[in-house]
């Protein structure tokens, strides 16, 4: 899916070591859509499915260190198992937005992660270096927000680096409500998703 570019840690670092995820469910095609960048290309928004298994593999396998460090704080994932437990959601408790070009190639993805029962997950997104600083990151995150809130999910969680600027900026940049706390190397984000009792728009807490 292209270079997966500066992104959001924790949430692909769980998964890619987590069990594998629950059976695929019904793919929800209603959320399909297509968004204008800010530099007037177009893409095309969709749920990930199984068959992106070996674009995502292509992806990782062509991201350089630096950009593998801060997606996966590790090892990144390139096993049969970890690399279909990210492309086979519930699109329920685990959903994935991809954003393809004109041409088909994947150039982004945003990812939460939840557990049953609970209101929140866990959020991550990866944006192609050809398609950074035009918006796509953050349309992806208010995108994957509304799919979440309608599933009943109220808050996105992430932890990254505090160094991560980019991946803290797609995140901030949503319009989301949203706290930001910085400890020492990290930082940790808490996103409200239905306005309700939830952080101020660029509350932050070093």
């Amino acid at each position: 899916m292209g270079d997966p570019g500066q992104v959001e840690a924790g949430v692909d670092a769980v998964a890619a070591g987590s069990a594998p995820g629950p059976s695929v469910g019904a793919y929800p095609s209603e959320l399909e859509t297509s968004v204008v960048l800010a530099d007037g290309r177009e893409v095309f928004v969709r749920p990930i499915r199984p068959d992106d298994a070996d674009a995502l593999r292509g992806a990782i396998e062509a991201a350089d260190y630096d950009t593998l460090h801060a997606r996966f704080l590790g090892s990144a994932p390139t096993d049969d198992a970890s690399i279909r437990r990210l492309v086979e959601v519930d699109y329920d408790r685990r959903l994935a937005l991809v954003a393809l070009a004109a041409d088909g190639r994947g150039v982004a993805v945003a990812r939460y992660e939840g557990q049953p029962g609970s209101t929140r997950a866990e959020i991550a997104v990866a944006v192609d270096v050809d398609y950074r600083r035009v918006g796509l990151g953050s349309a992806l995150v208010r995108r994957l927000g509304e799919a979440a809130l309608a599933r009943g999910i109220t808050r996105f969680t992430a932890v990254t680096l505090a160094e991560n600027r980019p991946a803290l900026s797609v995140l901030t940049g949503s319009g989301l409500p949203y706290t930001l706390k910085i400890s020492q190397a990290t930082a940790e984000i808490v996103m409200a998703l239905d306005g309700d009792d939830g952080p101020s728009v660029g509350s932050a807490d070093t």
